[in-house]
């Protein structure tokens, strides 16, 4: 599916071992998956990402889904198809936390726990991505003297990102 080799990551089923290929045509540019389940001697191509724009970044698999974390968002496909993907969406938590950006750049699942690593923050899901708990560290800027406040902002006010509109700065 493409020239530059990101990532390769086994998927172990009962008989056999899945390959799968994160490989890109150019840097930036949306991409298909590949898998082998022959060592290499054949590849399938999984279509669906690229031509939905995204850039894969990692893979992961449980017993029951391999998810997909990509520019585009969190998306997952059943364990033994890998050509047909649904996104899974990360909602506001129940403290009212949101993540402010589709952009997913890993994800594992461990011990029946989602996790999704954002720009953002942490999603965290322990029921298959119903429901999520969002986490954010940042420290706040101390003043040196008296450990009072001085400033914090947060989300940076001056960065600039296509999913992030911040109405008090002018994109030139």
């Amino acid at each position: 599916a493409g020239d530059w080799v990101i990532g390769i990551e086994p998927q172990y089923f009962e008989d056999f071992t899945r390959i799968w290929a994160i490989t890109w045509t150019t840097p930036g540019a949306s991409h298909a998956l590949s898998f082998t389940d022959d060592d290499g001697q054949t590849w399938q191509v999984s279509n669906q990402l690229e031509e939905i724009g995204a850039i894969t970044y990692n893979l992961h698999f449980s017993e029951s889904y391999i998810y997909a974390a990509t520019s585009e968002g969190l998306y997952f496909s059943d364990f033994d198809d890998g050509h047909t993907w649904k996104r899974l969406v990360v909602p506001t938590d129940n403290e009212g936390e949101t993540i402010l950006n589709d952009k997913v750049y890993s994800s594992i699942i461990d011990d029946e726990i989602l996790l999704a690593g954002t720009p953002d923050g942490l999603a965290v899901s322990n029921d298959n991505g119903n429901t999520w708990d969002i986490t954010r560290f940042w420290e706040y800027a101390q003043d040196s003297y008296n450990d009072e406040l001085r400033f914090s902002a947060y989300p940076n006010p001056f960065y600039i990102d296509d999913t992030i509109v911040n109405s008090f700065v002018e994109v030139l």
